[in-house]
């Protein structure tokens, strides 16, 4: 999936998730010689907008990463889209090697119209928050970007 380097990989779970979920996969990755970092948004479930969330992100990066350093995203499900705004609006364009989402709603989700909470409602198919991140999707190609 990803070759081993000094390099750091951060990964961003999803909604009512932490960063628990994600434990399995760091051990793999540490013994395939990546160095994983995982952080806990705070609410995950939606009851602020994904930009708001993105911010943590940001501050995340800010204060465990090297100025300079590149290093790998990984988000899973909404937190591939807090990781898309955090490349595409808050500078991570600059900073982010490779961007991976998995099980993300790039497109919206039919689920969300059942929360009526800010994060939910970004992510409901049309909505202004993914029309306006997809609509400059296309400098996702200055990263190695996937979506599984």
């Amino acid at each position: 999936m990803l070759e081993p380097s000094s390099g750091s990989r951060r990964v961003v779970h999803g909604i009512w998730d932490t960063s628990a979920i994600f434990r399995p996969m760091e051990g793999v990755l540490t013994q395939s010689g990546f160095r994983p970092l995982t952080l806990n948004l705070k609410p995950s479930n939606g009851d602020v907008g994904l930009d708001h969330i993105a911010l943590q992100v940001q501050e995340f990066v800010e204060s465990k990463i090297p100025h300079g350093e590149q290093f790998d995203l990984v988000g899973f499900r909404m937190g591939g889209l807090v990781s898309r705004y955090y490349v595409q609006r808050l500078g991570g364009i600059e900073r982010v090697r490779r961007l991976i989402t998995i099980s993300t709603p790039h497109q919206g989700t039919l689920w969300a119209h059942m929360v009526g909470n800010p994060g939910s409602r970004q992510m409901r198919p049309g909505s202004a928050f993914l029309s306006k991140l997809n609509h400059d999707a296309a400098m996702l190609e200055r990263v190695k970007f996937v979506s599984i």
